[in-house]
């Protein structure tokens, strides 16, 4: 896919002619405009939206990713990335090649000493491999449509809520994906000793990037995934929470969407919790339940008859009864994964409530809540939601309340996307957010900028949150 990839570039990329020849002609024949990369990096797949914000009214495209998608939807890549053994990186397995996972875990780690050399090449070999699929599947499907328009890259690259917070590692990322932007436009293979070179070697120019060091931006996922609801009909500023069910993580949320004096959407993020409960860490629990417990019951079957008993006829009596095993895991099948998340939501509620944003309106109606990520419409995530609801409405009894209230996310109508999936929108939310200029989103406050609330009501003091330490 590397092979000629400058010619490509010269295709979609007229700027530079344009910047050298300043004729008449030239200028009338090509109009400026922008293209929005929204780059939504998952933990186990990566998703694009393209937006040109200023043209088409705004039109904006999910990027298939054909023969590297996954075999689930071709708008999902896999976030993983194969290098076989001549250090060359790849999107596909080949033979040999060594997998590398845990891309995104890697890069967003809380304690940024503890990212090494080798996950910083790894991301940039990543995002390079996925950038530079996005020029191809853009000069090969979207040229006629901007025939005469001069193109104006941007990149938005969303990270975790809770990373928002440390400016090193947005610095860190921020010089990663320009680099990588870079790399992806080489006419080589990318490799990691080349990587290696460019990360070691800081005063290195990096001339013919299509992308600016000013046009790449880093948003906190959490405005990202909302943005839609936001600018549409449905929007009810306030205080509001999101549940985020991804494959390797809960994410949980509270914000408040707002506006600032120029009228621009302001997002406070107020608390931002994250914990190791997905939908596959849940997948993986169950199937570690079921294991155990069948190696139980062999156990116990086969151990059931000692020598002076005569050897068992027939394969039958060593093998445990189905039902047998199902009564066995069935009780405490999500556990301690459905208690741990559980107790997650709960105490971000609590702090809400009790020392975030205590005087919201919302506690005396309901609190809007998003259920949203790849594992959301999982029987166990929605029934933790109405068992918060549940707790809400017996600990608000007092103040009137009524508990959460589910919100949808509304499905953009300048978003071209097939009708079968759109029932699966929510896995694309933070892309197709991730693709408005950083100024249409709107201005983010991160929640080390925002103190605590100290004047609490007595009412509120009620509102008690009993965590598992404290049982």
């Amino acid at each position: 896919m590397h092979r000629n990839i400058k010619n490509l570039l010269k295709s979609i990329f007229p700027k530079k002619n344009i910047r050298d020849n300043n004729s008449k002609s030239n200028i009338n024949k090509y109009s400026e405009t922008d293209i929005v990369i929204g780059f939504d990096f998952g933990t186990s797949c990566t998703k694009i939206v393209l937006q040109s914000p200023f043209a088409f009214n705004r039109r904006s495209i999910l990027i298939p990713f054909n023969d590297y998608a996954h075999s689930s939807n071709k708008y999902l890549i896999p976030s993983v990335l194969y290098c076989d053994n001549n250090n060359v990186f790849s999107l596909v397995n080949n033979t040999g090649a060594c997998v590398i996972n845990n891309i995104k875990v890697d890069i967003t780690n809380d304690d940024i000493s503890k990212i090494s050399e080798i996950i910083k090449i790894n991301f940039v070999a990543y995002v390079s491999l996925v950038l530079r699929y996005v020029i191809k599947w853009f000069s090969e499907t979207q040229t006629e449509i901007f025939s005469n328009k001069k193109i104006h890259w941007r990149l938005n690259f969303g990270i975790p809520s809770k990373g928002f917070n440390d400016e090193s590692l947005k610095e860190l990322i921020h010089h990663l994906l320009y680099l990588s932007s870079y790399i992806s436009i080489q006419n080589t293979e990318i490799n990691y000793n080349d990587i290696e070179k460019i990360l070691k070697n800081p005063e290195i120019k990096l001339d013919d990037n299509y992308i600016h060091k000013d046009d790449i931006t880093i948003i906190p996922e959490i405005a990202a995934e909302v943005v839609g609801y936001a600018r549409s009909k449905l929007r009810d500023p306030g205080l509001h929470l999101i549940v985020d069910v991804g494959a390797t993580t809960l994410d949980v949320s509270g914000f408040i969407l707002s506006e600032t004096l120029e009228s621009k959407d302001l997002y406070s993020l107020l608390i931002c919790e994250v914990k190791k409960n997905g939908a596959n860490e849940l997948h993986i629990l169950r199937k570690s339940k079921v294991k155990n417990a069948l190696e139980e019951l062999l156990k116990s079957k086969v151990d059931k008859n000692d020598r002076i008993e005569p050897v068992p006829e027939n394969i039958d009596s060593y093998i445990p009864n189905v039902n047998e095993l199902k009564n066995i895991i069935r009780n405490n099948f999500n556990e301690p994964l459905y208690k741990n998340s559980f107790d997650l939501i709960r105490r971000v509620i609590y702090d809400l409530k009790n020392k975030r944003d205590p005087n919201s309106h919302r506690w005396n109606t309901f609190l809007p809540v998003f259920l949203l990520g790849g594992g959301c419409n999982h029987p166990v995530y929605k029934k933790l939601l109405q068992d918060i609801n549940e707790w809400m409405i017996e600990k608000l009894q007092r103040l009137n309340g009524n508990g959460i209230k589910i919100k949808e996310i509304p499905i953009p109508e300048n978003l071209i996307i097939d009708e079968d999936t759109k029932k699966y929108y929510h896995r694309f939310a933070v892309a197709y957010g991730l693709s408005f200029p950083p100024e249409d989103i709107g201005n983010i406050r991160p929640q080390n900028a925002i103190e605590d609330m100290t004047d609490i009501p007595n009412e509120i003091e009620e509102f008690e949150y009993i965590g598992q330490e404290m049982v």
